[in-house]
């Protein structure tokens, strides 16, 4: 960038004395004028003392034009001096160079000739001016022979005429643009990276700041700081140790000085994180004179790093990089964690190599050898590493591996995720697979799968094996329909399309025979299933199972067979009858056999497709989670439909049990009165208008003992065979009555023992049973009515919760007048609960005390946390003998929570010890197990020694019970003392 200077200075000037041999110089003007006397002098010394005779010799005149020329030589600068004709007298060797004309072409000639433009132009008008003024003077403009530079220009009358002095002041000109653009950018480059500047003057305090430092401290740059005002902003937590830090630096200086704390801006109010960095500047003696240095905001890279940690806490993940050349590792807090150390220790390379399970590290060192020999730069295992308590966590890793210019491994950085809950979830999922394999393969049950869009068919095994194909070989829809039996195949592609049709979506139902590919083998085949269709209405799958029935139609052929020659040989062989009937017989008792393998069948197809829609949930959700741990929300929403999947495989779990008559029930007092009046209600809408419900209840009815649902479920049942057997005309009436057995009372119904229950019936005016009906009404599978109308099971379920619930089933029937079916459940000895939700401490009460005991570490885990969050202080034990221990040492218990199934002592055997040791003790026993539960529930539940929940048991359900049982312990405790009941009162 160019700069001119157009005003022109003129300055009085005075005459020199007789030292300075006349000249003149102006004041305050550049060094040229100024060192005009003493260069006059200097000349006067090379020239001799005035009394030499060679001097003499010269007129005044000629000497004075001497030193004068002497004079514009010896100047550094560019200088020339004019005669009053403006003719060079002078011309300096640096005139010469700049102008490239030679000192001897110059002299004499007039300036106008010498300097091309100079004529007319803003130096004529100067050199003129400053000739008639005869007055110094000065200006600075842009070039008359070199218009791309700026010179600065300075004249002052001589003797002979003008003297001339110039510089070329281009070359400051840019530096000092560029030292201007240099600090814009500077101030820019603070404002974009938040840092500030600051120069502290140690010996006199004084504190200079940056616009940066200032705006992050929150000052105004027009007001001074000091470091008195400076500290006082700084958080009273962090001032001591920052006041610290200084004194120390100040005592021995030394480079890279940093520290972070926290600072109250004044303009806001608002408390920022700021880092300062800098340097101390030491005299010769290495005494501290100032310090220089920057400060930065980090206020928002540090609530980043707060959330990162807190995503990693959450998803339990670590970030780390291994420096493999010093083996040392550096990490998140979390990979402590993650090996089982505290947050902040600092684990030896022993120490975390201990943590491994045995072989695992090796066989990682493996796994990044083996990515590397294919050039693959990232790799991810899985491995486990053992924590001091013995506990194995499963830890999954994804690592980047850099490499030197040499080609060699240099740093590893990774992530860790614990992936343990994921290994059980799957471990646990691999055991339900395996169950169901061995469920289908005992009742001979395959499966298949078709995918109309891809065109793909899926056989299991069993299917392989019906169809004579060997297992493992390639088959699609033409395989299958290739292997029809001729006569079947039109039925079975009808009701495929039926199946795979959007507007009918009809059940794929049919029997029809195979021919064994390997084998040549007919086989008849019962075949279940149902399509699968998208949101746009698209059947994307068609799923079912598959039963070898052949066994059941050569019974059903041998029975026609058989029927055919007893009516042939009925009338001729009478001795044959016998042998017929026992025929007969054996082929029924086939047939029933097959029937029943079909059912089963048919029970196990719907059971697998409950059970792999729940596996898709919790899998899919899984490996989501996995997929994004750091995106909470999204955590969140998977983590809950996984846990609605679990609950939805755990009712299936539950209606299996009740079939098979081992259900674990959760009995409670349920209000008789109260049960009937719902169902009638329910039933009234659900039977048909031919259908009336009336009601007949003793009035006082204590409460029985039994699971609410289960019951209800059994009541609409035996309703709904009571309105079949009326053909939907007639009144069902339920009653409820009270019964006491101290004996072998002739009514008492068989395998009930004595003691309080209340009998529940179904009665209805219906058609009624011979006693050959009656014999069999409650046997599994055994019905009366049409085929497709029922399954035989409904009495027979009921049965079983009658029994499992301590009671019993009676049925009394009256052919053409009507049946009663009686439920004979006990009374339950306490009061009916009113509703309590789970009670957590309130301000100023001691904690519940909760000694939760249970062999699996991760169920103790998630149970503990659950109570935790309700309120509860929570001691876990990983083993009965543990708990014991606990309670012998004095150790402050308000309740129980155990396991049931435990190695050593069991759950039940632990009650009994801790009720022996703190007699009242409430105590809770959770079970996966179904065996015994019944007997275990009615013995302890009734006689109040715990209560028996069935596991998965939610946390909320689990904190209500025990808040129930504190609750119901401290009104004992109240009463026995005498003031009252409570809380507070059992703390007295």
């Amino acid at each position: 960038m160019k700069r001119s200077r157009t005003s022109i200075n003129f300055a009085p000037y005075r005459t020199g004395t007789a030292g300075d041999a006349g000249e003149t110089h102006a004041q305050g003007l550049s060094p040229y004028p100024a060192a005009l006397p003493t260069m006059a002098r200097r000349v006067g010394a090379m020239v001799g003392p005035a009394g030499g005779a060679a001097v003499n010799a010269k007129p005044a005149s000629a000497w004075h034009d001497l030193a004068s020329e002497a004079l514009f030589q010896a100047l550094g600068d560019n200088a020339y001096e004019l005669d009053r004709e403006f003719r060079f007298v002078t011309f300096n060797a640096g005139c010469a160079a700049y102008y490239g004309t030679p000192t001897e072409a110059a002299l004499g000639r007039p300036v106008w000739d010498v300097m091309p433009g100079s004529r007319g132009s803003w130096l004529e008008v100067f050199l003129r001016e400053a000739m008639a003024t005869r007055r110094p003077a000065r200006v600075e403009r842009s070039g008359v022979v070199r218009p791309d530079r700026s010179v600065e220009v300075t004249a002052f009358p001589t003797s002979r005429g003008l003297g001339v002095a110039f510089r070329d002041r281009t070359a400051e000109h840019h530096a000092a643009e560029t030292l201007r653009e240099s600090e814009a950018w500077l101030r820019l480059a603070q404002q974009a990276g938040g840092v500030g500047t600051w120069e502290w003057d140690v010996a006199t305090g004084a504190l200079r700041w940056s616009e940066e430092c200032h705006r992050i401290h929150g000052t105004d740059p027009c007001c001074p700081v000091t470091v008195e005002s400076w500290r006082e902003g700084i958080h009273p937590e962090d001032q001591a140790r920052v006041q610290a830090e200084l004194a120390t630096l100040l005592a021995s200086p030394r480079t890279g000085w940093e520290v972070e704390f926290r600072y109250r801006r004044r303009s806001d109010g608002t408390e920022r994180w700021i880092v300062g960095r800098g340097e101390v500047v030491c005299d010769v003696a290495g005494r501290p004179l100032r310090m220089l240095g920057v400060s930065l905001d980090v206020t928002e890279r540090r609530a980043a790093e707060a959330r990162l940690q807190l995503a990693l806490e959450a998803g339990r993940m670590a970030v780390f990089e291994l420096d493999v050349a010093k083996d040392a590792v550096v990490g998140s807090p979390e990979l402590n964690r993650l090996f089982g150390f505290p947050p902040h220790a600092e684990p030896t390379r022993e120490e975390r190599r201990a943590r491994y399970f045995p072989g695992e590290r090796e066989q990682l060192l493996r796994i990044g050898r083996e990515a590397l020999a294919r050039g693959e730069r990232f790799f991810e295992a899985e491995f486990r590493c053992v924590w001091p308590d013995g506990s194995v966590r499963w830890l999954l890793l994804r690592a980047e591996m850099v490499s030197g210019a040499d080609g060699r491994v240099t740093r590893v950085l990774g992530v860790l995720v614990d992936v343990t809950d994921r290994k059980a979830a799957e471990a646990a999922l691999g055991e339900t697979d395996e169950r169901l394999r061995l469920a289908t393969e005992a009742a001979e049950v395959g499966f298949w799968d078709i995918d109309p869009v891809a065109g793909t068919l899926v056989w299991s095994p069993r299917v392989y094996a019906i169809f004579g194909v060997p297992p493992g070989t390639p088959v699609g829809r033409a395989d299958f329909l290739n292997r029809l039996y001729p006569d079947d195949r039109a039925v079975v592609e009808t009701a495929y399309a039926a199946a795979a049709n959007p507007a009918q979506r009809a059940p794929y139902d049919v029997e029809y025979r195979v021919l064994g590919r390997e084998d040549g083998t007919v086989r008849w085949v019962a075949s279940k299933g149902r399509g699968l269709f998208d949101k746009a209405g698209r059947c994307i799958r068609v799923i079912g199972t598959a039963i070898d029935v052949t066994g059941r139609k050569q019974a059903e052929a041998a029975l026609a067979e058989r029927e055919v020659e007893l009516r042939r040989l009925n009338e001729t062989l009478e001795h044959r009858v016998s042998e017929a009937v026992a025929a007969r017989e054996d082929a029924q008792a086939r047939l029933a056999h097959a029937q029943r393998m079909e059912a089963l069948g048919q029970l196990a197809g719907g059971i697998a497709h409950d059970f792999n829609n729940v596996l898709q949930a919790v899998q899919g959700g899984a490996r989501l989670i996995e997929a994004a741990p750091g995106d909470a929300p999204r955590v969140l929403r998977l983590a809950r439909m996984v846990a609605d999947a679990a609950k939805r495989g755990a009712a299936v779990t539950r209606r299996l049990l009740a079939f098979s008559r081992r259900a674990e029930l959760r009995a409670e007092p349920t209000d008789v009165t109260d049960l009937l009046t719902a169902i009638q209600e329910v039933l009234a809408h659900t039977l048909g208008a031919g259908i009336r419900i009336e009601l007949s209840i003793e009035p006082r009815l204590p409460p029985l003992f039994a699971d609410k649902g289960q019951l209800e479920t059994a009541l609409v049942n035996l309703a709904a065979n009571a309105r079949d057997a009326m053909a939907g005309q007639g009144v069902i009436t339920l009653s409820a009555a009270a019964a006491l057995f101290a004996g072998d009372e002739p009514r008492r119904p068989p395998r009930l023992g004595p003691g309080a229950y209340v009998r529940l019936g179904v009665r209805d005016t219906g058609e009624g049973m011979t006693p050959e009906v009656l014999a069999r009404a409650s046997e599994p599978f055994f019905t009366t009515k049409p085929e497709g109308k029922g399954t035989g099971l409904g009495l027979a379920m009921a049965r079983g919760f009658a029994e499992q619930s301590g009671g019993a089933l009676h049925i009394e029937s009256t052919p053409e007048i009507g049946t009663t079916v009686a439920l004979w459940l006990p009374v339950a000895d306490a009061e009916l609960p009113a509703a309590a939700p789970a009670i957590a401490p309130q301000a100023g009460e001691r904690t519940a005390q909760v000694l939760l005991v249970d062999d699996e570490a991760a169920v103790r885990d998630i149970t503990a946390e659950g109570l935790r969050a309700a309120g509860y202080a929570v001691r876990p034990a990983a083993s009965a003998a543990e708990a014991l221990a606990h309670l012998d040492a004095g150790g402050v218990v308000d309740i129980l929570v155990s396991d049931l199934s435990m190695p050593g002592i069991d759950g039940l055997a632990l009650v009994r010890e801790a009720q022996r040791r703190q007699p009242g003790l409430p105590a809770i026993l959770l079970t996966g197990f179904v065996t015994d539960a019944a007997e275990l529930a009615m013995g302890g539940a009734l006689s109040g020694a715990f209560t028996l929940l069935r596991k998965p048991v939610e946390p909320a359900a689990l904190a209500e019970r025990m808040a129930v049982l504190l609750e119901g312990r401290e009104a004992e405790g109240g009463r026995r003392a005498g003031v009252g009941t409570g809380r507070d009162a059992d703390r007295r």
